[in-house]
């Protein structure tokens, strides 16, 4: 029987996502040559190539320049160093010492993250941190201008360096709430927001104990209490029952966490993103547990959700403990269990890694 044109199969939101970025990303490169074409009417082919090469160079320069202005003006606004990342390059203090580290978050190019001062009854400073990245790269923008009108020599990597920077800085300035809020929509959009605040400083300082090496329980139990009026459509309000949640699976307490978690469900909703990594960790403790035993009993979506994000431990333990335990695979899952510990030795956060090799061990017994 031949498939009608109803039959085929749709592209996933993933592929569809793919799709999207390539096409803006085209758009940005022919809008990036467009303008090079009309200052420079006399550019060669090489040169062509060599200012499409300077795209990618600049990019990774103001990314390096952006996350370094949100560390300066967070320096300014009382808050102390936690990590530094370009890419899945991640640098951050142990022992008093700078060490590298691997880790990514889609979404975004870098994270200069910080903690911040402390909480007083909903004041802190949040507006010069959020914007001290798109503000470097205006600021380099137009250093790289200056130099572009009064020299002729590496006009193209100037010119490059001009594009980058006014696209980095309206792209992180001008508020947007995509995947993750951009700078812009921080800064904005926390003000007069007090559980939005909460939850920013929350997310802030829950990521400066885990990089020291300590525990989410170790932390005063009334930080993860969210305001009866809250808005939990909110991202950053979302982040406080999701972190009270996390804290609860850490201390292995798996009643108190579904029960806030189904609670928050059925009365406000819960953010997909969040949602979706709590039912996986949900899924790695039953099939640990016994209480699944066949793949009929997993999402798939939520095996395609732990795929797509093989960046993080809790991922690789689960699709390990999935393909070990349910589907019996044993070649994917040695795949899952390498990756797993490729990954464990570069990994920042050292309690997660102590927490994730106990539940990794417990598997391999099995």
């Amino acid at each position: 029987m031949t498939k009608t044109k109803t039959d085929k199969k749709k592209p996933s939101p993933k592929r569809i996502k793919h799709i999207f970025m390539y096409i803006i990303s085209a758009l940005i490169g022919a809008v990036y040559v467009f303008l090079l074409v009309l200052a420079k009417p006399d550019l060669s082919e090489t040169e062509l190539y060599v200012a499409l090469a300077l795209l990618f160079v600049c990019l990774y320069l103001h990314i390096i320049i952006h996350e370094f202005g949100h560390y300066i003006f967070g320096r300014f606004s009382g808050y102390t160093f936690t990590s530094f990342r370009v890419g899945s390059l991640l640098l951050m203090k142990e022992n008093g010492q700078l060490v590298r580290k691997k880790y990514s978050l889609p979404g975004t190019m870098g994270q200069c993250l910080m903690r911040p001062p402390k909480f007083d009854n909903g004041n802190f400073p949040i507006m010069l941190y959020n914007f001290g990245g798109g503000i470097f790269n205006l600021i380099i923008a137009a250093v790289a201008f200056l130099f572009y009108i009064k020299t002729d020599f590496a006009d193209i990597f100037f010119y490059a360096m001009i594009f980058i920077g006014v696209l980095l800085t309206l792209s992180n300035l001008i508020p947007l709430n995509l995947k993750i809020p951009n700078d812009g929509y921080n800064a904005l959009h926390l003000n007069g927001n007090k559980a939005a605040k909460l939850g920013f400083w929350l997310s802030l300082e829950t990521n400066a104990v885990l990089s020291e090496g300590k525990k989410l329980q170790e932390m005063p139990e009334e930080l993860f209490e969210t305001p009866s009026d809250a808005d939990m459509n909110n991202h950053y309000v979302a982040t406080i029952p999701y972190l009270k949640i996390s804290r609860l699976l850490e201390q292995e307490n798996l009643d108190g966490a579904l029960k806030l978690f189904n609670e928050i469900k059925k009365e406000n909703g819960f953010l997909d993103i969040y949602s979706k990594e709590i039912e996986a960790e949900f899924l790695g403790f039953d099939i640990m547990n016994g209480k699944i035993n066949h793949k009929s009993e997993v999402k798939e979506e939520l095996i395609k959700y732990l795929k797509s994000s093989v960046f993080l431990l809790n991922h690789l333990r689960i699709l390990y403990s999935f393909f070990k335990l349910i589907e019996n695979d044993k070649k994917n899952a040695e795949i899952y269990r390498q990756k797993y510990y490729k990954l464990a030795p570069k990994f920042p956060y050292k309690s997660i890694i102590e927490a994730e090799n106990k539940f990794m061990q417990l598997i391999e017994n099995k």
